[in-house]
């Protein structure tokens, strides 16, 4: 979450953010959770690839503990199923160890996150397993810039 001057505020407090430059896990869903109240599914995207791709400038053990923490609900059990797969494949591709709270059951429905609509055979052949499982059509080249 940001304040109106778009500094860091922490989502569970409202009191500014550490000097931290990365979200944890339980505040990238509350930016998510908040961005879809308002009806904005693309700079929710946005903010969670933002924030998942953090994972990779972690240095400590301790800031991969905090980051990874077991987010609350997005609202949306779809968002809650992309955040657990990216991080989960993010986890992966860092050959860090995956949180348990990543598994998830499928959706019942698959789910193609984004604009994709005319790319979904390329979608369907670049989507990572981590997602794949969940019935989550989302290209992996999405995390190579956010």
């Amino acid at each position: 979450m940001v304040d109106d001057a778009a500094h860091p505020v922490d989502a569970t407090t409202g009191e500014p953010a550490t000097s931290r430059t990365w979200r944890t896990a339980p505040e990238i869903a509350s930016d998510v959770s908040q961005l879809l109240a308002l009806g904005d599914e693309d700079d929710a995207l946005r903010f969670l690839l933002d924030g998942v791709l953090a994972l990779r400038h972690l240095t400590t053990p301790d800031e991969f503990t905090a980051f990874v923490a077991p987010p609350g609900p997005t609202g949306d059990e779809r968002w809650d199923a992309l955040l657990a797969a990216s991080i989960a494949y993010m986890c992966r591709q860092g050959g860090h160890p995956v949180p348990a709270w990543t598994a998830r059951a499928s959706l019942d429905e698959w789910w193609w996150p984004g604009h994709v609509i005319a790319r979904r055979a390329q979608v369907v052949q670049r989507t990572p397993i981590d997602f794949r499982r969940l019935g989550i059509w989302f290209d992996e080249r999405n995390f190579t810039a956010a």
